[in-house]
């Protein structure tokens, strides 16, 4: 489904949505990426209705690949950083809906139960401070 024209990708996403929402759900994860890039929230609200519970699933995604850091024929420790960056990656996705769906404690939520797997950066920045009354 991926078109590496990530407007054609969504266009065609849509499509899908409209006139297959079963095909849809099969295909969203495949499209989430450049349907939350292109702060496409509209679609991304009918496919993550609750980003603490699809948590879990990033979260079972990643212990499931632990098990491979071991395994100098999967790639030692590029793979462990490959499946860190990913589960950040997805993690962020996950907060960046949230925000935009104004569920900050959705969002706070995610990144805390991500902060314990993994100490990046990019998840303690996701969550952007509230705007402060500037007095004059």
């Amino acid at each position: 489904m991926t078109l590496n024209e990530d407007s054609k990708t969504v266009d065609l996403f849509q499509t899908l949505d409209q006139t297959k929402p079963d095909l849809a759900k099969q295909c969203w994860n495949v499209a989430k990426g450049v349907v939350i890039k292109a702060k496409r929230y509209d679609l991304a609200r009918k496919y993550i209705t609750n980003p603490a519970r699809d948590f879990i699933l990033v979260k079972a995604s990643y212990d499931r690949n632990t098990a491979f850091y071991d395994d100098p024929t999967i790639g030692g420790a590029q793979f462990k950083e490959y499946n860190e960056n990913h589960f950040v990656e997805e993690t962020l996705q996950l907060i960046e809906v949230a925000v935009a769906l104004d569920n900050p404690k959705a969002a706070k939520e995610v990144q805390e139960k991500a902060l314990a797997v993994v100490d990046d950066h990019r998840l303690k920045d996701a969550i952007p401070a509230p705007a402060k009354d500037v007095q004059e």
